[in-house]
C-alpha cells in the first residue's frame, strides 16, 4: 500500500527535524539553515 502525501512528509518531517537540531546545536541557526536550504534546493 502507498503513503499518503501526508504520511511522507511527516516521515521526512522526523528525519530532518533531529539533523537539523543537530546541525544548529554544533554550528549554529543560520549555518544550519544554509546547508538545509542548499540540501533540500537540490
Amino acid at each position: 500500500m502507498e503513503a499518503s502525501i501526508l504520511e511522507q512528509i511527516k516521515t521526512q518531517a522526523q528525519v530532518l527535524i533531529p539533523i537539523f537540531n543537530e546541525l544548529k546545536s554544533g554550528l549554529g541557526k543560520e549555518k544550519a539553515y544554509s546547508i538545509m536550504h542548499k540540501a533540500l534546493e537540490k
